[in-house]
């Protein structure tokens, strides 16, 4: 593997993008996409487990009870 070129080169992106030859950007992705993941995923989850269960008329046995595996 070949080091990154030197910050004054052309091979960097200028324009706001990712630049996944850039060790430093590489590092600070590795390092904030997990947080940024992490955080969505509990605000998707504190939604799906605030939505109340809705009564089922039809369903054999109490609403909002997972079917018992045989």
């Amino acid at each position: 593997m070949t080091p990154p070129p030197p910050m004054g080169s052309s091979h960097y992106h200028t324009d706001g993008q990712y630049n996944a030859n850039d060790a430093n950007q590489y590092k600070l992705c590795q390092w904030l996409w997990p947080k940024l993941l992490q955080q969505d995923l509990d605000k998707w989850a504190a939604f799906c487990n605030g939505v109340p269960i809705q009564k089922q008329s039809g369903k054999p046995g109490p609403s909002g009870v997972k079917a018992m595996s045989r």
